[in-house]
């Protein structure tokens, strides 16, 4: 029982009793969160397509023009994360860390003809049973997620240009340097000024914002201007098989920290990124060089990056064989006047496994996995990722970009090894579960400072509409 005189066992029992009862077998795809603004239901316009039953409110038509309507969705997560032994690696003297975090989120998205549009989500997060300090990723008790007008301007045939003002939610490509960050509690936003540009297959963004600062309070969370983020960035085919993105990315940040200070952050990202599939083979390699300030010195830092595959669809279970492969620099020198530690701006929170100890700063990873799927909505992800710094004179980094004090220059080069494994059971396309396990065998650096190794366990059931 908690301090609202809820207990979990009710939570958990009023989501699996709303799972069975409200899931529609259909031939949509699941619901994605990734963002839900990117929803289109004017298909809906026609009665007959509507087979779901949710559709009632994902078109509601506002007059005689299809294009004008209003749709309205939402998400439930109850989610247990079990730290069994050693949360932090077991650097904040607590042996273990077991809690319970809730996440609803509510959206209205008001399109009136094809030019104009307004989306607005409201979310409230929740933390219990939490033995470390709960943080701006765990609890937020009413706040708006995303509200943002957009106006889209008439251009020739196949070209779209979009003006989107306002709080929203943004990823880019992979996700390595900008993303909605699904796994934690609350997701990223943004306050942002954007331009969407598309030409068929051709889409160009360009953007400045400041990050939301998260606050535990109802309606007080805020822009960050501390930080600013901008860019502009683009996709473009090169073949039928082959995609790329080009970009450039800028971040400023009042006080930031790193293992060779405190100073102000002037940072500068030119990246680009190959992906695409062919005969089975799929893979995704990207490059980034970053220069800038960080106070009086200079920053000069670099991260290459894959995750490449191949599928057997043909035969039992449909094993994709896959391996990830990443380095991103670390300092050379703490007291000269270079910063080389890689910064990888708003990455997933979940950036090697759901355990999210480790931050992708100064390190060598190097992850085989398989994936199977015993039926057709399950699939199950195991494997091994096997941790270096890149560097041994810079720190070990947790999320997000948090050396682990004490690191730097100690022990020697290995970091550790995550063993892991991730079920997810796709129930249809609203309901989900996802179970997952990751035992951390710590190297000698995190040993040298208290540190030791980690078992996790984490359990999430997510329902959306």
């Amino acid at each position: 029982m908690n301090k609202y005189g809820v207990s979990f066992t009710s939570i958990l029992a009023i989501n699996i009793a709303a799972f069975a009862s409200m899931t529609v077998a259909n031939d949509r795809p699941p619901l994605s969160p990734n963002p839900r603004y990117e929803e289109n239901y004017q298909f809906l316009a026609d009665p007959s397509k509507r087979t779901d039953f949710y559709d009632s409110i994902k078109y509601i038509p506002l007059g005689n023009d299809p294009t004008t309507y209003l749709s309205f969705g939402g998400e439930i997560r109850e989610r247990f994360d079990g730290f069994l032994k050693n949360p932090l690696l077991g650097t904040n003297h607590l042996s273990s860390d077991n809690y319970f975090l809730h996440r609803s989120l509510v959206h209205a998205d008001l399109h009136v003809s094809e030019y104009f549009r307004g989306f607005f989500q409201f979310g409230y997060h929740e933390v219990w049973g939490k033995s470390s300090p709960v943080t701006s990723l765990d609890r937020d008790n009413f706040d708006v997620q995303q509200a943002f007008a957009e106006v889209n301007l008439p251009l020739q045939d196949r070209e779209k240009l979009g003006l989107r003002v306002g709080r929203q939610e943004m990823l880019l490509g992979s996700e390595r340097l900008v993303s909605s960050r699904e796994g934690p509690n609350i997701r990223r936003s943004f306050d942002a000024l954007r331009a969407i540009y598309s030409r068929g297959a051709y889409n160009f963004t360009g953007f400045v914002t400041h990050p939301v600062d998260v606050k535990e309070g109802v309606l007080d969370d805020a822009p960050d201007y501390k930080q600013a983020f901008f860019g502009v960035y683009g996709t473009a085919p090169i073949t039928k098989n082959v995609n790329t993105d080009l970009y450039y990315l800028g971040f400023n940040r009042d006080g930031a920290i790193f293992s060779q200070g405190i100073a102000d952050e002037k940072r500068h990202s030119v990246g680009t990124r190959l992906w695409g599939e062919s005969l089975g083979f799929d893979y995704n390699f990207e490059a980034v060089y970053q220069f800038g300030t960080f106070g009086q010195d200079d920053i000069t830092a670099w991260t290459l990056a894959s995750d490449s595959g191949y599928s057997f669809t043909d035969v039992l279970l449909q094993p994709r064989i896959g391996l990830k492969a990443d380095i991103a620099s670390g300092d050379k020198n703490n007291n000269d006047k270079e910063l080389n530690t890689f910064n990888a701006l708003f990455p997933k929170g979940a950036y090697f496994t759901q355990n999210a100890l480790i931050g992708p700063a100064n390190f060598i990873d190097l992850q085989p996995n398989i994936t199977v799927i015993p039926r057709q909505n399950i699939s199950v992800n195991f494997g091994a990722d096997i941790l270096w710094r890149e560097n041994t004179n810079d720190a070990i980094y947790r999320q997000p970009n948090i050396a682990f004090v004490g690191t730097a220059g100690k022990g020697g080069q290995y970091s550790g090894t995550q063993w892991f494994i991730l079920t997810t059971w796709q129930i249809d396309r609203h309901a989900s579960i996802t179970v997952t396990y990751v035992h951390f065998a710590v190297g000698d650096a995190i040993k040298s400072v208290g540190g030791g190794d980690s078992d996790y366990v984490s359990s999430w059931m997510t329902y959306r509409f």
